[in-house]
């Protein structure tokens, strides 16, 4: 016995296949949310993007969109790392997936045995289920939208950062099955304050500090470090600030919205989930944050380049090392700077919001 769901959502390319990512699409499934695709690209005919724009009203642009508030609301954008980078996993963790769930307003159960039967049962009913594999090096989740016998099929992983293969049985850990629709039982409100208590974590660990005290050139005696020691650490802040572009995720969430009050671009969203983010009494809010992380993606960038773009076959003098530590000081100063804007911010997007009971 076979059976598949036509599954036409894409997932972002902001991400691999976590949870946000995948939920982001199949809640556009379960609301039947679809753009419009047909439009002129110039790459389509093999040629660059220009920039246009044409495609911001399609099924790719929604789902985008989806997924930058998802990430956001839940905190994971909001996220600085240790001072050693330590991979962070709240993007699949469970308060993550509840509150999305919530937030989204669908019931679900998760399933750790007989899945065969609560997969088949799920897409006899129209329902893609979120699939947690063993081996999450390719993404944690996967989104499976078929079945033939015990062959599994899931959904394009097209665009998404790696490229995993279709699953086993053997190869899944548990799935999550939606089983209905309810009342949303997280608000806007409580999406600030996911928000909030992470920055307030992030900045109770002193990240900022940590990370600017191992570039403290003299401080830290760098001057007679080995240089494969500066190396590593020049390395380790550049896969840190690849990170820290999740700030980009909170921007656009933001800056959206603060824009929507001036077009009609975001009127397809509107009308789901994140309507009280068009409060007007939120524009101030949203023009800090898109101008704090609009700053805080370019002294990203900074940092790479530092990085990348100096010639490491050889040690320099002194002066010379100590200015590029100084740099990177100065760019992860301004950085906190921006973190502590928006915090800011959002404590009081939270007053706006307690306000009116959003």
């Amino acid at each position: 016995m076979a059976r598949q769901i036509s599954f036409p959502y894409p997932f972002t390319g902001f991400d691999s296949l976590t949870f946000t990512n995948c939920f982001a699409s199949v809640y556009m499934h379960l609301e039947k949310a679809v753009g419009v695709d047909q439009y002129d690209c110039p790459k389509r005919e093999g040629k660059k993007c220009n920039g246009c724009g044409n495609c911001n009203g399609s099924t790719a642009k929604m789902q985008e969109n989806y997924y930058l508030v998802m990430d956001t609301m839940s905190g994971r954008s909001s996220v600085r790392l240790d001072s050693e980078g330590t991979p962070d996993h709240t993007d699949n963790s469970f308060e993550t997936i509840e509150f999305l769930m919530g937030y989204a307003g669908y019931e679900y159960r998760t399933v750790q045995d007989d899945l065969v039967t609560a997969v088949q049962a799920s897409i006899d009913c129209e329902r893609p289920v979120l699939a947690r594999v063993k081996d999450e090096s390719n993404g944690a989740f996967r989104v499976l939208i078929g079945y033939d016998g015990d062959a599994l099929t899931m959904a394009n992983p097209a665009n998404a950062q790696r490229k995993p293969t279709t699953p086993t049985y053997a190869e899944i850990a548990e799935v999550i099955v939606v089983t209905g629709k309810s009342k949303p039982r997280h608000t806007l409100a409580d999406g600030l304050r996911r928000i909030r208590s992470v920055m307030a974590r992030n900045r109770d660990a002193q990240v900022w500090d940590q990370y600017m005290k191992q570039f403290r050139y003299w401080d830290e005696g760098l001057q007679k470090a080995d240089f494969e020691e500066i190396k590593r650490r020049f390395g380790r802040i550049c896969g840190i600030s690849w990170y820290n572009f999740n700030c980009h995720n909170f921007a656009e969430t933001f800056r959206y919205w603060s824009d929507f009050n001036r077009s009609n671009n975001g009127e397809m969203f509107g009308r789901h989930l994140w309507v009280p983010l068009k409060d007007a009494r939120l524009d101030e809010v949203c023009r800090q944050i898109d101008q704090s992380y609009d700053s805080a993606h370019t002294r990203n960038w900074q940092i790479i380049a530092l990085n990348e773009c100096r010639d490491w076959s050889k040690r320099r003098g002194d002066s010379v090392e100590w200015g590029y530590c100084t740099c990177v000081v100065q760019c992860l100063e301004k950085l906190k700077d921006y973190d502590s804007e928006v915090l800011a911010a959002i404590e009081s997007a939270i007053a706006v919001c307690e306000a009116g009971h959003a």
